[in-house]
């Protein structure tokens, strides 16, 4: 069986998937089907992440049987120069979730993209939730960005000429889009930073670690999901470090995944409670992150485990104000664990069970069952390591 080498899969992170044939007169299509069935002990739509300000598409799904994010996808080389893709994700409504152009022959390392598209801050945040090990997002994700950090901008990737592979990518951003939410100046309103290495250890085994840093001044108006509003500076620092194993690097059989990142947010500015339209300073302080270990034991079937957990220390000079707002966690600490099982068929379809014992609110635990199916019908590319 010949061996899948890391650095040709890396080298995806910097290049647009490759897609079935498909031209500028055909262009590839894909359409990723997802859906499940949610079961909680607690009412979903009283769901908080004390000590942060969750943005609108945070909470969670409905109880019982519920569409997903569905996917449809258009993509095609556009000339010798350029590719183009769109991505319109869909459940009870249609949004544009990526509209970008990528170049493909800039030469000496450098890719260009600009359009809409998920920033390449962090490691999750690229991929589309069809690509996920668990059938939600980590904690931090869905307290930080809803999710997904995406904007309307553009991204410069240079890949350096090394034996490792190093890559440093640098986007300017709308600002528009939470966690900005408002850019009051015009032009660029956030901005962020990421640098990373990865390479082999013998044949068996694959490392990846990033370093990233995202940043917006001057937010005119961050509503967060009950139009509490955040006007000033943001900052985000983060670390990810992915580790891969496989025999002979052959991951057909059997493979192992462990998967780490954490992030820490600074911010310094002015909360408005939506209700009493009082305001407050606010001086925010969070940090946190998840991990978590993928193992797949046999052919078509893996297992998982994940941890997450969040802390918050959040200052200003109303705490009436902060309290109404969810800022103040009086001592909790968000967190929750997760256990998967997954049954995989084939590449294009997947049948995910999973369970969640999720502390996020204090006092209380919500426990979570998923079930949940996966399908993609048409041309898809590949997925970056």
């Amino acid at each position: 069986m010949k061996r899948i080498y890391l650095m040709p899969l890396l080298s995806m992170m910097s290049s647009p998937c490759v897609y079935a044939a498909g031209d500028a007169y055909n262009p590839a299509m894909s359409l990723i089907l997802d859906g499940r069935y949610s079961d909680y002990s607690n009412n979903p739509a009283n769901y908080s992440l004390p000590g942060f300000q969750p943005g609108e598409e945070a909470g969670l799904e409905s109880a019982g049987f519920v569409l997903g994010e569905s996917e449809i996808t258009l993509s095609s080389n556009i000339d010798s120069y350029f590719y183009g893709q769109a991505t319109l994700a869909f459940a009870d409504s249609a949004a544009v979730e990526e509209a970008y152009i990528q170049s493909v022959a800039m030469g000496d390392g450098f890719t260009l993209k600009f359009g809409r598209f998920r920033s390449s801050f962090g490691y999750l945040n690229a991929q589309h939730p069809h690509a996920w090990d668990f059938a939600d997002a980590p904690l931090m994700y869905r307290a930080l960005f809803a999710n997904a950090l995406k904007d309307d901008g553009l991204q410069i990737n240079y890949l350096l000429p090394a034996d490792l592979f190093i890559q440093i990518s640098a986007e300017l951003f709308s600002g528009n889009t939470f966690p900005a939410g408002g850019n009051i100046d015009g032009g660029v309103g956030a901005s962020t930073l990421s640098l990373t290495f990865g390479g082999d250890m013998g044949t068996d085994h694959a490392w990846l670690l990033g370093v990233s840093h995202w940043q917006a001044n001057n937010i005119g108006e961050r509503l967060d999901v009950a139009d509490n509003s955040f006007n000033g500076d943001s900052k985000i620092h983060a670390l990810n470090v992915v580790y891969k194993w496989s025999p002979h690097g052959n991951p057909l059989e059997r493979n192992f995944k462990l998967q780490m990142e954490y992030f820490k947010r600074a911010e310094d500015g002015v909360i408005t409670d939506a209700i009493s339209t009082n305001p407050s300073t606010y001086n925010g302080e969070q940090n946190g992150g998840y991990a978590q270990a993928i193992y797949q034991f046999m052919p078509r079937w893996r297992t998982g485990l994940r941890l997450d957990q969040l802390s918050a220390d959040n200052t200003g000079n109303n705490l009436l104000v902060l309290s109404d707002v969810g800022v103040l966690t009086n001592g909790h600490q968000p967190q929750r664990s997760s256990a998967m099982i997954e049954w995989i068929p084939s590449e294009f379809s997947r049948i995910r069970l999973q369970y969640n014992t999720d502390q996020s609110a204090a006092g209380s635990t919500d426990k979570q069952i998923f079930v949940q199916y996966t399908y993609t019908l048409g041309a898809h590319g590949a997925h970056q390591f």
